[in-house]
């Protein structure tokens, strides 16, 4: 029951988190930052990254004396540099490997008379060039595409020079082609990658706004030795579990909200605030987080901010300091992202046995809300898990914060 006491100790603890800048930065600073800059940021970069690697041009060799025309497709391409002089296979993998190359073809002995066998009618397998490229390297990537690419418009080329000469019309080669449609609308679509990338954020961000409260609160007052001021102050324990509580899941939901809201701000406003650096940015999306979403979505976090926010103060009150309450609460942070991360593997969807899952059920729930499409059942399922497992922990807390070995440790 919330009492007047409770009110206080509540009113209390929240004016010194507000005093505390590094509780401050973490509720409010990160959350409303963090999207922005993960998101375009990160989409800015990659961008940036994969159009200098795609302008540079591919130092690529050449082995053999064969296939003369492709040889000159290849050379005569885009951002492609061929590199004369090279004397066998081995030779090129070493520079390769040196990263005085990015890629090399092989043409082997013969490759010219299997192909004309092959044009002309007169059988045989189709002949093969080796393209030699290091996978662990995003310019030789790159490189080997700019070949492949280079061949398949010269090999088109033959092709159609060949059926020019029989008679036969090049379109017979493609008789027909295949315009594919998506059948989501821009919306639609917006809605998709947010259910996707959203979810992981929102909970991360739930957990960071919950852990420097936490800490503050329960081994920050140890440290400070403030506590037991406040268990000789008259004030039941049940008041002061409560009131320390209610500021730690007020801090959480603070974190979220604000997270959700510079979610929403990003794409309403983001990207038009930069539309030259985010011209090559393939994230086009519509979709503004409304206020109908958003009461879903925190309704459906509510129970794990609960969760969170007495599991961190359980475990911050075994530790004798803020710093040590935080070597405790780090190792969570990993606890906590592997589930979190479901949204963004594919094919998973929430059904009964996700939805038994902590934190998963969480993030599948939430992926379903911004989708647009929920499943009502599944979605009771979850948080009627969920409220059990928080009236669980509030239970523990409640336990541990009446020990006077945990409070008192030393």
């Amino acid at each position: 029951m919330l009492t007047r006491s409770a009110i206080i100790i509540f009113l209390k603890e929240l004016k010194d988190i507000l005093r505390d800048r590094r509780t401050v930065i973490s509720m409010t600073v990160i959350p409303i930052l963090m999207m922005p800059v993960l998101i375009i940021g990160m989409a800015l970069i990659t961008t940036s990254a994969v159009k200098s690697v795609m302008e540079k041009p591919s130092r690529v060799i050449w082995l053999g004396t064969e296939a003369a025309e492709i040889k000159t497709a290849v050379s005569q391409a885009q951002n492609l540099q061929l590199l004369e002089g090279i004397p066998d296979s081995a030779s090129a993998v070493k520079l390769i490997r040196e990263k005085e190359a990015d890629a090399a073809v092989i043409a082997p002995d013969g490759f010219d008379n299997r192909l004309n066998n092959l044009l002309t009618g007169d059988g045989g397998d189709a002949p093969a060039l080796t393209l030699l490229e290091d996978k662990s390297r995003e310019r030789s990537s790159f490189a080997a595409k700019k070949i492949v690419t280079a061949i398949d418009d010269s090999r088109s080329e033959i092709v159609s020079a060949t059926l020019k000469e029989r008679g036969i019309k090049p379109q017979l080669f493609k008789p027909f082609v295949i315009d594919r449609q998506n059948i989501k609308t821009e919306e639609e679509m917006g809605r998709f990658m947010a259910s996707t990338m959203l979810p992981y954020f929102i909970i991360l961000m739930l957990f960071t706004g919950a852990i420097s409260p936490a800490a503050d609160l329960t081994a920050g007052e140890k440290e400070r030795m403030t506590l037991e001021t406040l268990l000789v102050s008259g004030v039941s324990r049940t008041d002061i579990i409560i009131g320390k509580f209610l500021t730690v899941l007020l801090a959480s939901v603070v974190s979220l909200v604000l997270s959700i809201g510079s979610f929403a701000f990003m794409f309403i406003y983001g990207f038009k605030m930069f539309p030259e650096l985010m011209k090559d940015v393939p994230m086009r999306f519509n979709f503004v987080v409304d206020f109908t979403t958003g009461l879903a979505a925190l309704a459906t976090l509510l129970p794990l901010a609960i969760i969170v926010s007495a599991v961190l103060m359980t475990i911050c009150l075994f530790a004798k300091s803020y710093r040590e309450a935080q070597s405790y609460t780090s190792p969570l942070m990993i606890v906590v992202i592997f589930p979190a991360i479901m949204s963004l593997m594919p094919g998973i969807e929430l059904n009964l046995s996700m939805a038994l899952i902590p934190v998963v059920n969480v993030s599948l729930s939430l992926k379903q809300i911004f989708a647009g499409v929920v499943d009502m059942k599944m979605l009771l399922v979850a948080s009627l898990e969920n409220l059990g497992i928080a009236a669980v922990c509030i239970y523990i807390m409640s336990k541990m914060f009446r020990k006077e070995t945990v409070l008192f440790r030393v």
